[in-house]
């Protein structure tokens, strides 16, 4: 049965039209084969009876079977839309029939008058169903007329007679195909609509997914972007601080030369040895230091960074001996108070990248600010608690507007003039992202231009 049914149409909606078509021809085809074999059993029991009512519609109603099974045949092949039309044509005539023959007053003519308005909507187009409605208004007001005026002589012999089995029959048997119909366009139309609500959540949900994929997609896209930015700011940043790196690297150079130099003089006369010997170990010092300080410039520009515990004084003294040429040409006096050595767990060239960072921005607060300022210092002071451990980075320079606060750690902004080339805008940016994904910490800003600017870090202890 269903291999006679399923549609083969391309379409939801003329898939469904040919469906019902499909179900009303089987339905028709057993209908009208069954009304047959009733004018066969009456002609072979009661032939006086078939000879005087049956016989006249036996022969159309054959030939209606014949035309109903060409119909599905051509319906299976592709041709459901003119299967419909022509349906809908022999159910016309087969009703305009009854109503010539019987008047216009007849009951299973009205019927399937109705039942032919409803196949016209369902199986063509409400559209067409209205021209079907006019054609059989029209078609009763003329019959009706001729009827009236004896033009056209019906047989209303029924309208005497009692109302018999086979009335009842053919009447539920119309009502039947009627409901058939209803439910069978009901259906169809459910299923595509469950079908819509289906497909409408699964692009609901697919165009959710993605823009979840695009979020993360572009999140993923900011942070390498960001990476790879903080790498080219760590060699601007070590362009722009290089005369001061070259000049503290001088000192020690220096001082290792003429150490070795009086070494070397006062090694060459006896009795001296002990002076030679403290020159030696003034030149090692100098050489220690440049050897720090060189290691510490390395790990800033690399981002050679490991995860161990390491201490906060030691990578904020090696920070601000980067930064103390830059200081010094400034003006600025760099100060560092740590009560206690502070360990800490994490990358330490991070946390040196963070120190970098903020120092910088404050000895560059103080490029507005009067040159006869007394307290031109940058206190950096180190605490800790039972908790958490805190630095925080103190400047009493010009300070930050208020409504600027809120986008300082945005990427690309700066307060600092383009034409003075010391601002990119990512350092602050490059900061608080460490602090948040490398330290799991938070970083906080007040600022005014009467008492300068405080940055506050806190980093959870133990952290990874």
């Amino acid at each position: 049965m269903n291999k006679l049914l399923i549609p083969r149409s391309i379409g939801e909606d003329s898939q469904r039209r040919e469906f019902i078509l499909n179900v009303l021809l089987l339905a028709s085809i057993t209908i009208f084969a069954i009304a047959l074999l009733c004018n066969l059993t009456i002609a072979i029991i009661d032939p006086t009876r078939f000879a005087t009512s049956a016989y006249s519609l036996f022969v159309p109603m054959s030939i209606i079977l014949g035309v109903l099974l060409l119909l599905f045949v051509l319906s299976r092949k592709g041709y459901f839309r003119i299967s419909a039309y022509i349906i809908i044509a022999i159910f016309l005539l087969f009703t305009s029939l009854m109503s010539y023959q019987w008047s216009v007053g007849v009951t299973a003519a009205l019927l399937i008058d109705m039942l032919v308005i409803v196949m016209a909507g369902v199986l063509i187009s409400t559209r067409f169903s209205f021209v079907i409605t006019a054609l059989l208004v029209l078609s009763l007001f003329v019959l009706g007329n001729l009827q009236l005026h004896n033009v056209i002589v019906a047989d209303t012999s029924w309208k005497v007679l009692p109302w018999s089995q086979q009335d009842t029959l053919m009447t539920c048997i119309i009502f039947i195909v009627a409901a058939t119909l209803s439910w069978l366009s009901n259906r169809e139309t459910e299923r595509s609509l469950r079908r819509a609500h289906i497909s409408e959540a699964a692009l609901r949900a697919q165009r959710d997914s993605l823009e979840l994929l695009v979020e993360e997609r572009t999140r993923e896209l900011k942070e390498t972007q960001l990476e790879k930015i903080s790498q080219l700011y760590s060699f601007a940043e070590f362009g722009r601080l290089s005369s001061g790196l070259f000049h503290d690297l001088m000192n020690p150079l220096s001082a290792v030369s003429l150490n070795v130099e009086k070494a070397k003089t006062e090694g060459q006369t006896e009795g001296d040895l002990f002076r030679a010997q403290h020159y030696l170990e003034k030149a090692f010092v100098a050489a220690q230091r440049m050897e720090r300080f060189i290691r510490a410039v390395r790990k800033q520009i690399g981002k050679q960074g490991e995860l161990k515990e390491f201490s906060l004084r030691e990578e904020a003294s090696q920070v601000i001996d980067i930064l103390s040429y830059k200081a010094q040409v400034a003006e600025v006096q760099l100060v560092l108070v740590v009560p206690d050595d502070i360990v800490l767990l994490g990358e330490p060239v991070r946390f040196s990248q963070i120190l970098l960072n903020l120092i910088t921005n404050a000895i560059d607060a103080y490029d507005g600010a009067p040159q006869d300022q007394k307290d031109r210092t940058v206190v950096v002071n180190i605490s800790q608690t039972s908790t958490h451990s805190m630095c925080t980075v103190l400047d009493h320079g010009v300070g930050i507007d208020q409504e600027h606060i809120d986008a300082i750690f945005e990427p690309f902004f700066t307060t600092k003039p383009v034409q003075e080339t010391k601002g990119s805008g990512i350092g602050l940016s490059i900061a608080k992202t460490i602090i948040e994904k490398d330290f799991n910490g938070t970083v906080t800003v007040e600022s005014s231009p009467v008492s300068g600017t405080l940055f506050t870090l806190i980093f959870p202890k133990n952290t990874i």
